[in-house]
């Protein structure tokens, strides 16, 4: 019980710059994606916050399963909204492979081959990509 305590300001400490960063990702998403033409995430898709109603769960168990889902989810909704702005702004594979990339990677161009930047198709690879994972 003494290492979780000493490791919870090294836990909790990042939660205000998640939320300060998810806000902005947010604003980011609802204003530049319609500008881009764009499907917007649903951020909603992004909210499993359940394990804090587990009954069998203490108040700090619960709380702490929370914050894990709070962030969890935050994160992957940002990952989404990056992985949509570079299909639109560089669809171009990186030379050196990258290692867990996002869904939409394998659809990016090799390279050294030139590609219109931004990518007209970017909302096409995106819908497509949105209809197979459903």
């Amino acid at each position: 019980m003494a290492n979780a305590i000493i490791s919870m300001p090294f836990i909790y400490a990042p939660v205000v710059p998640v939320v300060i960063l998810d806000l902005f990702v947010i604003m980011y998403e609802s204003v530049c994606f319609p500008l881009y033409g764009l499907e917007r995430v649903k951020r909603s898709d992004f909210r499993a916050i359940d394990r804090n109603l587990m009954t069998y769960m203490t108040p700090i168990q619960k709380m702490n399963c929370y914050y894990c889902s709070y962030v969890n989810n935050a994160l992957s909704y940002m990952r989404e909204v990056v992985a949509r702005t570079e299909v639109y702004w560089c669809p171009l594979k990186e030379a050196k492979r990258r290692q867990k990339a996002h869904h939409y990677y394998e659809t990016f161009a090799p390279t050294n081959e030139d590609v219109m930047i931004p990518n007209p198709n970017a909302n096409q690879i995106i819908k497509q990509h949105n209809r197979s994972d459903a």
